[in-house]
């Protein structure tokens, strides 16, 4: 701080005489030269910080590289990080080939890792595998380059039962169904010599021509381990009478291990599959609810004969529709008078039309969650004062049924019907 004899003149006018300027200037210039000193101090000071500030970060460095050496990971054994390695996989899908998920990124930890996760078959066993469309190859590589990929990740899953998912999502596939038939067919002769380990295969394809390329391929392999089929055949698909014909002969419908099977818009054939429908705990004849298509729904008739054959069952979503049976007057087999499925679960229903005899015709005692969707009603009886009361008459004595009581009720409908209606039936 300058301690100045006119330190007391500061933020005035007042204005010195000849004698006070030059006792001034001197002044001045001694401060100045404090100021260089300090300046060159403050530069020393901060030379020697930085110094300890490099010091201190090698130290610092060489810590955590030392505390890393006890870190418990190091510690764990190859087959404990192969445990923890599969509960780092998706739970509601396949692994994508994609270096920010597993199992791809955790060969990119480190050294020990990667060993440890390229030699992990059931880390591989499971894949999705989304067909990107012609165009996209354009910006990235090929496909011989992404099938070999496939057929690298599918080949270190050693001799582990498999689960294999393929999309195929409506693109540019050089502007044809030809060119797109011939894309797909590329991708299913990768993985054909893996089919037989499949345990699980889901396919989903809005297109027709696919579909006779994938059930000739499962054709001629057998397929002992499969359990999970999962067929999308796509809301614009025509769905041509060869594909049914193809599927009713398929030898992965006659699986001796199948016990879920998701076939939708597939319509009222799936009646005709060679399924071992006594085995099944989980059919879905479709898969997302509200999207509503008539052709792909059951008749009520066909409908209690199949869930008559299906005692098994814990989860079931079925569409119903005043359509025409898909069995013959003259058919022999009828469904029971009340269809009693004891270990449902799970219940969807959609639906456009009166659904009391479906109703009023099963039973289902372990029930927990249910769900009704009501599109439309069609029937005459379905109007009562203005109301759709049919479908909550129908409920009514359904629920009844139920031992133990229902923990998650959902009905979507067009109705205005109170919900205390259907408490009070």
């Amino acid at each position: 701080m300058i301690n100045s004899f006119l330190s007391d003149q500061l933020g005035t006018n007042y204005a010195p005489t000849p004698a006070e300027t030059l006792l001034l200037r001197q002044e001045l210039s001694a401060s100045r030269k404090r100021v260089l000193n300090i300046e060159k101090e403050t530069s020393q000071a901060q030379g020697r910080l930085s110094d300890l500030n490099r010091q201190r970060d090698a130290v610092e460095a060489e810590l955590r590289g030392l505390q890393a050496i006890l870190s418990p990971a190091r510690r764990l054994i190859p087959e404990i990080l192969q445990e923890i390695f599969t509960r780092c996989l998706p739970t509601d899908r396949n692994p994508v080939m994609s270096s920010k998920e597993g199992p791809l990124l955790l060969g990119r930890i480190c050294q020990v890792w990667r060993g440890v996760a390229y030699s992990t078959p059931a880390l591989w066993s499971s894949i999705h595998i989304a067909i990107p469309s012609d165009s996209f190859y354009a910006y990235t590589c090929s496909h011989s380059v992404w099938n070999k990929a496939i057929v690298d990740w599918l080949s270190l899953s050693g001799t582990c039962p498999l689960s294999i998912s393929l999309s195929v999502p409506e693109g540019d596939y050089l502007g044809s169904s030809t060119a797109l038939d011939s894309t797909v067919a590329f991708y299913l002769k990768s993985i054909s010599s893996f089919l037989p380990r499949c345990q699980s295969i889901c396919f989903l394809c809005p297109t027709n021509g696919p579909w006779n390329i994938l059930l000739d391929k499962c054709a001629t392999s057998p397929n002992p381990l499969l359990k999970h089929i999962h067929f999308d055949l796509g809301s614009g698909n025509g769905n041509p009478a060869t594909i049914g014909d193809v599927m009713k002969t398929s030898p992965m419908f006659s699986s001796p291990m199948l016990e879920s099977v998701i076939l939708s818009h597939y319509g009222p054939r799936a009646i005709h599959l060679p399924i071992r429908w006594g085995q099944l705990t989980l059919l879905k004849l479709f898969d997302k609810p509200g999207f509503w298509d008539s052709h792909t729904a059951l008749s009520i008739r066909d409908a209690l004969l199949l869930l008559s054959w299906c005692q098994s069952l814990v989860f079931c979503a079925i569409p119903l529709s005043e359509t025409n049976s898909s069995l013959p007057d003259s058919h022999a087999e009828r469904a029971p008078t009340i269809v009693s499925l004891p270990q449902l679960v799970g219940f969807s229903v959609q639906c456009d039309i009166d659904p009391k005899l479906f109703y009023l015709n099963l039973s289902a005692p372990s029930l927990r969650y249910l769900q009704h969707h009501q599109h439309q009603s069609q029937s005459l009886d379905a109007y009562m004062n203005g109301e759709d009361r049919a479908l909550y008459l129908s409920l009514g004595p359904f629920i009844r049924r139920v031992v133990q009581p229902v923990e998650e009720f959902e009905i979507i409908s067009t109705t205005s019907l109170p919900l205390q209606t259907l408490f009070n039936a």
